[in-house]
């Protein structure tokens, strides 16, 4: 009985071993994408990607494929390819005809979470008549509206930097170290509270906020089994709270936390808007406001309170995120230039002479080198720096003069085209110059070809049709935020804290730039730094 069943376990081994063997030389000679380069193992199997994913490393590793091969289309697993050209990138977001299907992170998220929400809505029709209803919010009467919540966080904010009592200041004046990774987290956050909810979180009050770790939780985990080879077999477990808190009552409950807290906060704005309407008192015009009266005269559809769930997880989660983001890594880039904030110092206070007046409009507007900055810190390190994954749907697709099958697996990593040499000459140079035309750099002249061909690769929001519908917003925080830091401070890194650059002493590799400031990718950006004092500039 015993040989009897060794005898079976032999048989079974032999036979997934003589699979995987026949799996493999198939993948490595005679499957479609057996032309293109990379890795031995990336090429087989789907298993170092997603490690990559869970280390937060895709847009890294997908970058140093690209400069490993040498080739502007790589092979980082079975049935995906990675491209490196503008070509691609118009023929993947750009065409919105193209067909292709959103997959990989937003494809496991759309099964996992329901109601789903604009960012993870892979058929187009639905997308489209979402993105419809939400540019309500996002018009520019409600941008208008929303700029007053909106610099009431940010004037508390500087408060909070250089709040006298809360911290040590030395005896030149420069205050306490702040991680201003953690602290525009806490910004954006507040924001988005208060224009979502009616009410801040009172994050910055705190000094922090558990929000912030249910974003970061709920998007990670999802990054980590989206591309897993055994994906399908789990995502059921993590859509069923009975099954996953079976397996694991801790994790089932930081899995649900971030929406149940959406679903509180809602029901609690939603109860505040039918309560002035009932006394017929001025409501406030946030993003709930309008989404909750956006309507579609073509197709009647509207919005209803149980769907704003999804999108709140997604106005919370994404739209904090990037934000905060951009503005950590250009104080980041500004501080290691001393050359650039000091031309930007000059910019920003000579074109105010109060810090009320800096707000969006015209004036704002006019600070070429400030968009420079805010764009140059979004190239080195974008918010959002891995590929966003599309799959080719039946009829195949052609991307970048490439047939490729229906199933194929395809996108352009942010990151990578943003070091893309042939775009952006020195990539690795924090150079807010490379976007004004006439500027001349220690290694190129900006002419307008070289503007229009890096303009072309420029991507932070993503473009075409699924491009981020909170662009126009996002640039009105960026901007009003980091131009009233610089008028109100002196900057500089903290003396013993860390900065958030690369170490050179680290294995990691990619990791090792100390002028480049690090994230890792889940999809929203783990960040810690940079670490920065403030002093009071002299003349206020």
């Amino acid at each position: 009985m015993l040989l009897e069943t060794f005898g079976i376990f032999q048989t079974t081994a032999i036979i997934i071993a003589g699979y995987c063997i026949a799996v493999s030389i198939y993948r490595l000679t005679l499957h479609p994408l057996a032309k293109y380069p990379g890795p031995l193992l990336a090429r087989v199997s789907g298993w170092p990607d997603a490690i990559s994913a869970i280390k937060g490393r895709r847009h890294i590793d997908h970058y140093q494929l690209h400069c490993k091969y040498g080739s502007d289309v790589v092979r980082y697993a079975p049935n995906c390819l990675s491209f490196n050209t503008v070509k691609a990138l118009n023929d993947i977001y750009g065409n919105r005809n193209a067909n292709l299907v959103k997959s990989g992170w937003t494809a496991a998220s759309e099964y996992i979470n329901q109601p789903a929400n604009l960012h993870t809505y892979s058929d187009k029709q639905q997308h489209a008549q979402r993105k419809k209803l939400l540019a309500h919010a996002f018009s520019e009467s409600a941008l208008r509206t929303a700029e007053e919540f909106m610099l009431e966080k940010i004037r508390a904010w500087c408060g909070y930097l250089d709040q006298e009592g809360n911290h040590e200041v030395d005896r030149l004046g420069w205050s306490e170290a702040k991680d201003m990774g953690h602290w525009s987290n806490l910004l954006t956050l507040d924001i988005l509270g208060e224009l979502c909810f009616g009410a801040s979180f009172g994050g910055m009050e705190a000094g922090d906020h558990n929000v912030l770790d249910m974003v970061i939780f709920s998007a990670r985990l999802i990054q980590m089994i989206a591309y897993l080879p055994i994906k399908l077999l789990i995502w059921p477990i993590l859509r069923s709270p009975r099954l996953l808190s079976a397996i694991s009552a801790e994790t089932s409950k930081r899995r649900w936390a971030l929406r149940l807290k959406m679903r509180e906060l809602i029901e609690k704005r939603y109860q505040m808007e039918l309560q002035t309407e009932k006394e017929g008192t001025t409501t406030r015009k946030d993003f709930f406001h309008h989404l909750l009266r956006a309507h579609d005269p073509e197709t009647d559809a509207r919005i209803e309170p149980t769907e704003l769930v999804g999108e709140a997880v997604l106005l919370v989660g994404a739209g904090s995120d990037t934000s905060s983001t951009a503005i950590a890594s250009c104080l980041f880039y500004l501080i290691r230039n001393p050359e650039a904030l000091k031309k930007l110092g000059q910019e920003v206070r000579g074109g105010f002479c109060d810090v009320e007046e800096i707000r969006s409009g015209s004036k704002l507007s006019s600070l070429l080198y400030l968009r420079s900055c805010v764009n140059e810190a979004m190239r080195m390190t974008p918010p959002v720096p891995g590929v966003l994954s599309r799959k080719i749907l039946p009829g195949g697709a052609v991307i970048d003069g490439h047939q490729l099958n229906a199933g194929t697996i395809v996108g352009v990593p942010i990151y990578a085209i943003h070091h893309q040499e042939r775009y952006f000459p020195d990539s690795f140079s924090f150079l807010p110059e490379r976007w004004i035309l006439g500027s001349k750099t220690p290694l190129f002249d900006v002419t307008d070809e070289s503007l229009a061909l890096g303009r072309s690769a420029f991507c932070p929001f993503s473009l075409g049709s699924r491009q981020c519908i909170g662009k126009n917003m996002a640039y009105m925080e960026l901007l009003v935020s980091i131009a009233r830091l610089i008028w109100l401070f002196d900057l500089r890194f903290s003396r013993t804290a860390v900065t958030g650059g690369g170490d050179p002493k680290l294995v990691e590799a990619g990791r090792d730039r100390t002028n480049e400031f690090q994230l890792h990718d889940w999809l929203v950006s783990a960040k810690k730094g940079p670490f920065v004092e403030f002093r009071k500039r002299p003349t206020i």
